[in-house]
């Protein structure tokens, strides 16, 4: 309390203290290190003695994250949670071909996210060279029906299912897929389904840790996950294609990834070993972002690495952590350079550590990313997973504010666009009533996710006009004309609902929908209406000459037009009818 009141004596508070003193941490003098393993992180990491500066920053953060947030909920923010499906973690829980039990448990699952205002789904769609997906190209997963090659009963295909039906709902859907895990078990190829690569091609896989993986140094690897990842982009509507750290495998004690034949034989710029694994990795995101975006611009292209790409002790250029294992030097990853290069749309760096730990601390890591972004957007992993876990590591897991907490100082910094959880079980068990407290507070508020179009020089819309407004049948039908623009360049448009008087632009909960710009039907049907209310309808052709954020009421770039019934003209309101009431059978005789 004593120096909280010096403090404030001083015009200071504890979060100008707790940014200052991060950054007078890149230069505390380090002392001898102690080593320690962390298990769960899949990493080793160096942990250095707290000293008073660690000291002071590590109960700044903590006093920081104990404070009651006043800042603005964002109209605009990502909100994701993955969705994983090896080992049949969150979907489905139960491996079943039964077609009408996959459906209702989906179905349970978006409402359970709708209603912690989340907006996004990152959905594990290829967990280990399979699908959830009818393909032409590899086999039914065996964590979805139990059986690979297996397929779901009445011609099920779950991914146009669970598109659609999180489109119904206003929620993105990022197809999360795996490039190189072939089989999770230490299974043989002759045990694959014959649709399997495994079994079709056995010479392209590397045996390590007890699994398979397709060999990233081979050029007919990246082929087939090109192929793949083209199937996928033409055939569903999704909103992106996701992957996540899995790129050359997390290191096993002194095991070695058995590829020499291949350095040998591609190696025609005599690159070292490291250097050519990273172009192999480079490659195929090059390769990949260039598929996707001539397929169709509008589809997003992420990635969610290990939260550290580097250490600044080995490169300045990275972090101020002490991570055992980095995206860099481990896996070969080299997101940094695909951000710089603009072969991805955004980052989901897994920062799954606490405020405070000085090995790897939350707010420098995040601070990093949003600082090498090249203009990308960033969103920030969070670990729902860790969320009441007890370590003498990282005590503050136990804290059930530990999460609001980060995503308040995230919010802070300027390139976090948003969050994504992991995993969807640990975020709908609510652990410590996390995910509660989210909803009332940071959450509060429905948000659209971000627009990731940055270029709107060569855009020139039309208003996005609303042709007819009708209210009928539980639901209020809202269609428009579509702008004049060209469809190699990626927009959305926005649906806004306003109480009767109370147009504001500005406030995000008054979106109610967000389509690309290349959807077939431009009509949406709103079913989230209440009896004799009146409502006023906006369509936004938004990121067209200029971006939703900028414009008020007197200069939106779009018409408002309300209608009441199909037999009337046009009004200021929609007014959706109240149900009559039926008249009871004595009043029908007696009136």
């Amino acid at each position: 309390m004593y120096f909280q009141n010096f403090l404030t004596s001083k015009g200071l508070t504890f979060q100008n203290v707790a940014l200052l003193l991060q950054e007078l941490k890149k230069y505390y003098i380090v002392f001898a290190p102690l080593t320690i393993e962390d298990t769960t992180m899949n990493a080793r990491l160096t942990q250095r003695p707290y000293g008073f500066l660690t000291l002071l920053a590590t109960c700044c953060a903590l006093h920081l994250g104990a404070q009651t947030t006043t800042a603005p909920i964002p109209k605009r923010e990502m909100r994701g949670v993955w969705v994983a499906s090896v080992l049949n973690i969150d979907y489905p829980a139960t491996r079943t071909t039964d077609s009408k039990f996959l459906q209702s448990e989906w179905m349970r699952l978006l409402d359970s996210y709708k209603a912690l205002n989340i907006n996004a789904v990152f959905v594990q769609i290829r967990p280990s060279g399979d699908a959830l997906y009818k393909s032409d190209m590899v086999p039914w997963s065996k964590y979805l029906t139990g059986t690979q090659g297996t397929p779901p009963s009445d011609y099920f295909d779950p991914l146009e299912f669970m598109v659609r039906t999180a489109h119904e709902k206003n929620i993105e859907f990022h197809a999360w897929m795996n490039p190189y895990r072939a089989a999770m078990d230490n299974e043989s190829p002759s045990s694959m389904h014959s649709l399997h690569m495994m079994k079709q091609h056995p010479e392209w896989f590397v045996k390590y840790n007890k699994r398979h993986l397709f060999n990233p140094g081979l050029p007919e690897v990246r082929a087939h996950i090109n192929d793949v990842v083209t199937e996928i982009v033409q055939k569903y509507d999704i909103d992106a294609i996701h992957f996540d750290d899995y790129f050359y495998p997390y290191k096993n004690g002194n095991e070695q990834f058995i590829d020499g034949a291949a350095y040998t034989r591609y190696n025609s710029g005599g690159l070292s070993l490291e250097d050519w694994r990273r172009d192999n990795v480079d490659q195929l995101i090059s390769m990949l972002s260039s598929t996707i975006k001539r397929i169709k611009p509008r589809v997003q292209f992420g990635i969610s690495p290990f939260g550290v790409w580097r250490n600044s002790y080995k490169d300045p250029s990275g972090s101020n952590t002490y991570a055992g294992v980095t995206c860099y030097d481990d896996l070969y990853a080299d997101v940094r350079k695909w951000l710089q290069m603009g072969w991805i749309d955004y980052v989901v760096p897994q920062v799954y550590w606490t405020l405070g730990f000085s090995t790897a601390e939350h707010a420098a890591i995040t601070q990093w990313w949003a600082a090498n972004s090249y203009g990308k957007a960033v969103y920030i992993g969070l670990a729902a997973y860790r969320v009441g876990t007890k370590t003498a590591k990282e005590p503050n897991w136990t804290d059930p504010n530990q999460i609001a907490q980060q995503i308040d100082f995230d919010r802070s910094i300027n390139g976090i666009k948003g969050f994504v959880f992991f995993s969807s079980k640990n975020l709908t068990q609510n652990p410590l009533g996390f995910a509660t407290a989210l909803r009332a507070n940071q959450f509060a508020e429905y948000a659209a996710p971000p627009s990731l179009f940055r270029d709107t020089s060569a855009l020139a819309c039309d208003k996005a006009e609303v042709r007819t407004l009708t209210a009928e049948n539980g639901k209020v039908l809202v269609r428009w004309k579509p702008t004049n623009k060209s469809r190699e360049y990626y927009f959305q448009y926005l649906v806004y609902r306003f109480d009767k008087g109370k147009a504001d632009y500005n406030d995000g909960k008054n979106i109610i929908a967000f389509l690309p710009g290349d959807t077939k039907e431009l009509t949406f049907n709103d079913y989230d209406v209440a009896n004799g209310n009146n409502y006023t309808y906006s369509v936004v052709a938004n990121d067209c000459e200029k971006t939703v954020e900028n414009l008020n009421t007197s200069s939106i770039a779009a018409q408002t037009v309300e209608h009441i019934t199909k037999k009337q003209a046009t009004h200021d309101t929609v007014t959706y009818p109240k149900k009559k009431k039926k008249k009871s059978f004595w009043k029908k005789i007696f009136n």
